[in-house]
């Protein structure tokens, strides 16, 4: 069978920065081919490039025989490319369904403010529109939850969503960058069943994916992009338990209630001390992300008690309790994406003097070469795995007392994923207290605790 995509001497430079050497690559209708590689090798630059999202420095991407240099993204999606984000891209206020039927526009005559305002001007158009986008998600197993919006599903919801409006496309082309990170077994198998229905429709698929058991259901053909990685580096382990101290954060009979009624959390108490390591482990739509969100408070809590260092904070504002020495590294991040690393640094120690900030950042710096090197480099040119660690650098340089990390080392390689669990253990060590989030225990926690149904238990 002839190919539908040829690329030949795909290329990618920032400034001094390689972020994606020269890849030649054949793929025909119907096959899949895994791209794999360390974070940093170029994978989701290679699948950006090819949807156009990113101007390559040279090279050529061609689609069933056209040359797609001179088209735009949206002109490359009208030729049949559809592209499934390593983070998902939704409108957060908006319904499942809603966001999933953008991904029927390459066929739309009456337009996107159509669509978002429900004029019967758009008619029969928007009727078709939304019973495909209906087809979509129940394929990814969220035909039940096609109402809710967006911001009221979880992640791993939320990644579903963003696989399904690729999907409803109908596209010729699939570019998948890890739909199966975050996953449960559950979640993982519903993803599998339909990339796989979708190459069966047709669709050529370009994956990325670190699962080797999904790589090897879905691709073929795998291309390794970057050097071959050195073995990575074990997590230094947790220091014994310490004796007894007043904790920094304490939780008592937290009450979260949703909309529906349900109770996402559901009376939750723990306790986190000086220098200790908490993971709370558990599946997505457990409430492990509302968990740590009422205790920034960007999330309301519906009963129970939050202090900090003694100090009920119950109330106050996100700003607040941010001043009083409460910091996230977010599971999105949250990085200033047109800005260098050393500028998204800089926003952790606003009110230090110039001294005493490159003081504090040369010792965080030390153990973390990956950062140190690119500090004038912007962070949308970083792999995934670098930016989770500047995420988690970033919120460790303004020395709080208390650090949450949600999912740190979510979708990332074991090297990469070990860089953020020294850094984590680094930070214990010199006295701040850490909760973390995990699909499952990773070992870098002094204590372990689960969530399931809203409740929290040991393990």
């Amino acid at each position: 069978m002839s190919a539908l995509l040829h690329v030949h001497g795909l290329a990618r430079r920032f400034g001094g920065v390689e972020a994606l050497a020269p890849v030649d690559l054949e793929l025909a209708p119907g096959e899949a081919l895994a791209i794999t590689g360390p974070n940093g090798a170029g994978k989701s630059t290679l699948l950006a490039c090819i949807a156009g999202e990113i101007a390559p420095s040279s090279g050529t991407v061609h689609l069933d025989g056209h040359d797609l240099s001179a088209l735009a993204a949206h002109e490359r999606a009208r030729r049949g490319v559809a592209r499934a984000f390593q983070r998902p891209a939704l409108l957060p206020d908006r319904s499942a369904l809603e966001n999933v039927a953008l991904g029927r526009l390459r066929y739309a005559e009456a337009g996107l403010a159509a669509l978002l305002l429900g004029r019967s001007a758009a008619g029969a158009e928007h009727a078709a529109r939304e019973a495909a986008a209906l087809s979509a998600l129940e394929q990814v197993g969220l035909q039940e939850r096609a109402r809710r919006l967006v911001s009221e599903l979880s992640y791993g919801e939320q990644k579903r969503v963003d696989l399904a409006r690729a999907l409803v496309a109908e596209p010729r082309l699939l570019l998948v960058d890890e739909p199966c990170a975050g996953a449960g077994p559950a979640e993982r198998a519903v993803i599998v069943a339909a990339l796989a229905a979708a190459r069966r429709a047709g669709a050529a698929l370009l994956l990325v994916e670190h699962d080797p058991d999904v790589l090897d259901a879905l691709a073929e053909r795998r291309l390794a992009l970057g050097a071959a990685s050195s073995p990575p580096l074990a997590s230094p382990p947790a220091p014994a338990a310490r004796a007894e101290v007043s904790p920094t954060l304490a939780i008592d009979r937290l009450t979260v209630v949703a909309r529906t009624g349900a109770r996402v959390l559901d009376e939750v108490s723990l306790a986190v001390a000086p220098g200790e390591v908490v993971s709370v482990a558990g599946a997505n739509a457990s409430g492990k992300t509302t968990l740590l969100g009422a205790v920034t408070g960007q999330r309301r809590a519906d009963g129970g008690q939050v202090t900090l260092d003694g100090a009920p904070i119950q109330g106050w504002p996100v700003h607040r309790r941010a001043r009083a020495g409460v910091a996230l590294a977010d599971r999105g991040r949250a990085l200033f994406q047109d800005l260098s690393v050393q500028d998204n640094l800089h926003t952790a120690v606003l009110g230090l003097t110039r001294a005493e900030a490159r003081t504090r950042q040369a010792e965080l710096l030390a153990g973390l070469p990956a950062l140190a090197d690119r500090l004038g480099q912007r962070v949308d040119t970083l792999s995934g795995g670098e930016q989770q660690l500047l995420a988690v650098a970033r919120a460790g340089l303004a020395r709080p007392r208390l650090l949450l990390a949600d999912e740190p080392t979510l979708g990332l390689d074991a090297a990469a994923a070990a860089a953020v669990r020294s850094l984590l253990l680094r930070l214990a060590e010199a006295g701040v207290a850490v909760l973390i989030t995990e699909q499952a225990p990773s070992g870098v926690a002094h204590r372990q605790l689960h969530l399931a149904g809203g409740r929290l238990s040991a393990p």
